[in-house]
């Protein structure tokens, strides 16, 4: 049998003012930021396996609309990561709080001191802040929602910018080997392992250096 709102209050679980507000917020944490994580998340089936086999024209606009991608997701993670921040500061607000009211209910309620041993005040302290301690439980449960979402969008920001990273060095390599006549622009694949020593390896080695990646051969 459905419990009513009476019921609820009978058994002490009917939402008061605390939860009604911690709920409200974690409706809309969750209605802004879960299609932002869906959404990007859905960009990594974008990603061909093969980019150079779809020929340049193909090859510069799936660069062009990846940089977009990775853009818009590295925007988006800029907004959860100061909702993060919020959140941070949300959970040290509340728990500062409950230890000041802690601290003043040890210190001069009558009830309190009256309790055996410094155990029994501490309990009797801690009950009379049962809306406190809530209000500390909710807001770090919302810190960990956020804290989700945030590591959700910053692993599609790393990865679409590690991608981007690569793709462009990729294009440079291309278009170098295109200006040196030994690939026709209008053919595909190219040569995917350049030999060491080679004007194209030595080229490739410098993008990768320059970009901020490893040194070495990047794989086409």
């Amino acid at each position: 049998m459905t419990q009513t709102a009476l019921d609820l209050m009978i058994v002490g679980t009917a939402p008061d003012e605390v939860s009604i507000a911690a709920n409200d917020l974690v409706r809309l944490i969750d209605n802004k930021y879960a299609p932002w994580v869906a959404e990007a998340q859905g960009l990594f089936m974008d990603i061909s396996p093969d980019p150079v086999g779809l020929g340049l024209n193909q090859f510069n606009e799936r660069l062009s609309q990846l940089r977009n991608d990775a853009n818009i997701v590295q925007r988006r993670l800029m907004e959860v990561t100061a909702e993060k921040r919020r959140a941070q500061a949300r959970v040290k607000s509340a728990k500062t709080a409950y230890d000041e009211k802690l601290h003043l209910r040890l210190a001069h309620d009558t009830t309190v001191a009256e309790a055996a041993g410094q155990q029994g005040k501490m309990a009797v302290a801690r009950n009379m802040l049962d809306r406190e301690a809530r209000i500390v439980a909710y807001a770090e449960q919302i810190y960990t929602l956020v804290l989700g979402y945030y590591e959700a969008l910053k692993l599609v920001a790393d990865t679409l910018a590690d991608t981007k990273r690569d793709l462009m060095s990729q294009l440079a390599v291309i278009k170098q080997q295109i200006a040196l006549g030994e690939v026709n622009g209008s053919t595909f694949p190219v040569n995917r392992y350049p030999t060491p020593g080679t004007p194209q390896a030595d080229l490739e080695t410098q993008i990768a250096t320059e970009l901020g990646g490893s040194t070495g051969y990047v794989q086409l």
